[in-house]
């Protein structure tokens, strides 16, 4: 305790005599407070910049939905509704993967794709008015007239564009 006194009084002395020397302290100590303070503004400005970036992955799919062009069904509405309806116990499937929910005897309409996968027909229905695909198996519905048409529009739109430009 004594000697802790004795330093502590005998710097003090020092820098009485020196006084550019407490200066020199305490600028030190400055700066290495400068330094953690810089290092936790860019700690958190990279933390910052990551939440950032994960909110825009996530926003990214609903804005692109956004943008996309109002449509009708995407797959053909004749195809849809020509879905076989067979009744509960007749399919392989014991639930609808869309819902979730298990197949109710003599209570849900079902529909069957193509591939003889099953669905409750709600939920099918609003499933291929978004997608042209079984949602187990990827097998393709026929697209819709309207589809078909966009689709050939993009392509020729494509086609068009300079980075499909031949050049001799």
């Amino acid at each position: 305790m004594k000697t802790r006194k004795r330093s502590e009084r005998d710097q003090d002395e020092v820098e009485r005599e020196y006084p550019r020397l407490k200066f020199l302290r305490q600028r030190e100590a400055f700066l290495a407070n400068k330094e953690e303070r810089q290092r936790r503004r860019r700690e958190e400005y990279a933390a910052m910049v990551a939440r950032q970036e994960l909110e825009d992955l996530a926003l990214e799919p609903i804005l692109r939905a956004m943008a996309a062009p109002e449509r009708t069904s995407v797959s053909s509405a004749e195809a849809t509704v020509a879905l076989h309806q067979p009744q509960v116990g007749e399919t392989r499937e014991k639930r609808c993967v869309v819902c979730m929910k298990d197949f109710v005897a003599g209570g849900d309409k079902l529909r069957m794709m193509p591939c003889s996968h099953s669905f409750h027909q709600t939920c099918i229905f609003d499933w291929l008015y978004v997608s042209l695909h079984c949602p187990i198996c990827r097998f393709a519905m026929p697209p819709s007239d309207e589809q078909r048409a966009l689709e050939e529009r993009l392509a020729r739109a494509g086609d068009a564009s300079p980075e499909h430009a031949v050049v001799d």
